[in-house]
């Protein structure tokens, strides 16, 4: 089942935090579903998930400014954070009519997550570099998370799906600074909703 929609950064992911904070917005999560009948209304299902959440530059900057005295402006440029996830799990159908369905599941896999390569040009009152890069790092942990689904069966060959889903995992991201390597850990928590068509296959 391919599927498309909205994915919400929450808790600290969503922060405007220097210490444990990302300055993410609302992204777009995508994925792909494959599930098998094992035994009466339980399901196993297999998915790929990959999301992308811009950073908020206007406040994180404001947040860099606050932070440091002897500097009075800054300028970024930021990529956004990504993520793709394989997680797998069960599920439960819990109730079906004659045009409906819906089912909870739970999941849990391996998530990749890269945070964004950032350019600063900052202002300062004195002295000081006229900008400087923030590389990329990428980590991968495990992920876990839960989802509510509902759907219309429009077809005996497709149905149409909507579901809500929690996703969360912990990255540790290093970077090599002149004082040496420095490890951010970052909570990554997010709400999702996304649509997506069921494909039957057999049709029953």
């Amino acid at each position: 089942m391919p599927g498309a929609g909205l994915s919400q950064p929450v808790f600290d992911y969503a922060s405007p935090s220097l210490s444990k904070g990302c300055f993410t917005q609302s992204g777009l999560q995508l994925e792909a579903v494959a599930s098998v009948n094992i035994f009466k209304q339980w399901w196993w299902d297999s998915r790929f998930v990959a999301q992308m959440h811009p950073v908020d530059v206007g406040r994180l900057g404001y947040e860099r400014v606050v932070a440091d005295p002897f500097l009075v402006d800054t300028y970024i440029r930021s990529e956004p954070y990504r993520h793709l996830g394989l997680l797998t799990g069960p599920g439960f159908e819990l109730n079906r009519g004659q045009w409906w369905f819906a089912r909870a599941s739970l999941m849990a896999g391996l998530m990749q997550s890269k945070t964004p390569h950032q350019l600063h040009k900052p202002t300062y009152f004195m002295t000081g570099p006229e900008f400087f890069e923030i590389s990329s790092a990428i980590d991968y942990a495990v992920a876990y998370g839960g989802e509510l689904s509902a759907g219309w069966k429009l077809t005996p060959c497709y149905h149409l799906r909507l579901s809500a889903s929690f996703l969360h995992t912990e990255m540790d991201f290093r970077f090599l600074t002149s004082g040496g390597i420095r490890t951010d850990n970052r909570r990554i928590s997010t709400m999702n909703l996304t649509a997506g068509v069921v494909f039957l296959i057999p049709p029953h």
